[in-house]
């Protein structure tokens, strides 16, 4: 009996310690809770924390600020959160972690503003999910910034995931589209009602993301929906990967070359037109442009001299030397006045051909010059002439 009495205290100092120790580490949880509830009543951040179901545990003040919540916080379900316009709904996103069991992310324009919402879920020790943790960053100067480019720069720009969902657009590639830029944010750009022509640019946009470079570039002929006017359009396409998750996007950027490529075509007709007329009068075309005079010979300057661009390479020395003797001197004169005085310069001379026939040629020449009133370039005609007598 006493060894039974001596046993029972024992285990009830026993018990005493634990009970002390417990009180010891309720004493540090209630200390740690209020730490941790002093950093959320004071972190500028918008964070709320909910278990398994869901339900809100905690939040920060710049949670319940955010999103309506109530406090003292009453477990709401996270449906129950009124998001600001242009959030989208925090449920489905607080699923996805919790069915995946890692951190997923939304990021978005709202408010002017460039927001990213990360949604992780937190472990036992056991590794079982417990809840999920969402922390909401705002980024306003940045957001403001890109919302200035995209409305007004009047640049085609979109960027989008690989399965087409819709993360940034201008207002100008929303237009090229024939839809309002609000209507297609957060949408996938396979469901949006637009003509085949416009699709193919979604599908020539996946290239981008084959390709080794990671850039692609191609030239685009549309008709701006309501117009008649077609417009040309350099898409430069780049594959770069998503700030949070890593994964390739692709970022388009296009720009209306129409103006440019008008231009080249009517100065291409233009000189196709001049060309037609100088073949039918036998005339040739040079140049001798810059410091180094690098020299350019048309076809039919190669035709009078007897030569083709194969066997010679022209140079202004030799190509002088190819004159007559006599009139070698004359040439070289008249040349070298106008690339250092300026003005214009002809003559009617000798030329000899590689099997010693001798023509005679007609040139006529003029100095442009340069800003700062210095001679450029020489341009000029090259013709056969008829035989003159030599003084």
């Amino acid at each position: 009996m006493e060894t039974s009495n001596e046993e029972l205290q024992s285990t009830n100092e026993e018990l005493i310690t634990v009970n002390e120790e417990l009180q010891v580490t309720a004493t540090e949880l209630n200390g740690r809770t209020g730490e941790l509830i002093s950093v959320l009543e004071s972190t500028p951040l918008a964070i709320v924390v909910a278990d398994s179901a869901l339900q809100i545990t905690q939040a920060t003040a710049a949670a319940t600020r955010l999103f309506g919540i109530r406090r003292p916080i009453s477990s709401p379900h996270i449906s129950q959160c009124e998001c600001p316009d242009g959030y989208p709904p925090l449920a489905p996103m607080c699923n996805d972690a919790l069915r995946l069991g890692q951190t997923v992310t939304e990021e978005f324009t709202a408010g002017g503003k460039q927001v990213r919402i990360n949604c992780s879920p937190y472990f036992d020790v056991n590794g079982k999910i417990l809840g999920v943790t969402m922390v909401v960053s705002e980024f306003p100067a940045m957001a403001h910034e890109m919302e200035m480019i995209l409305e007004n720069s009047g640049l085609f720009l979109m960027n989008r995931s690989r399965d087409g969902d819709i993360l940034r657009m201008s207002a100008s590639y929303a237009e090229l589209l024939g839809i309002k830029r609000e209507d297609a944010l957060a949408r996938n750009v396979f469901s949006l009602g637009i003509s085949a022509a416009r699709r193919k640019l979604f599908e020539d946009d996946t290239k981008v993301l084959s390709d080794s470079s990671g850039f692609t570039q191609d030239l685009v002929q549309l008709t701006m929906p309501g117009k008649k006017d077609v417009r040309w359009i350099n898409m430069a396409r780049h594959q770069i990967p998503h700030p949070t998750d890593g994964d390739p996007t692709i970022f388009t950027i296009g720009t209306d070359v129409t103006e440019t490529v008008n231009a080249r075509k009517a100065a291409e007709g233009q000189l196709a037109q001049a060309k037609l007329v100088t073949d039918m009068a036998g005339i040739g075309f040079w140049s001798i442009t810059g410091k180094e005079q690098e020299i350019y010979w048309s076809p039919r300057v190669y035709d009078i001299h007897g030569l083709t661009p194969e066997e010679y390479t022209p140079e202004l020395g030799s190509a002088i030397d190819l004159f007559h003797p006599e009139d070698a001197p004359d040439v070289e004169r008249s040349v070298a006045k106008a690339i250092e005085a300026g003005g214009s310069f002809s003559f009617i001379k000798r030329l000899r051909q590689p099997d010693g026939t001798i023509v005679w040629v007609e040139s006529h020449g003029i100095a442009m010059k340069g800003e700062d009133g210095n001679t450029t370039d020489l341009v000029g005609i090259f013709r056969e002439a008829e035989p003159h007598a030599h003084p």
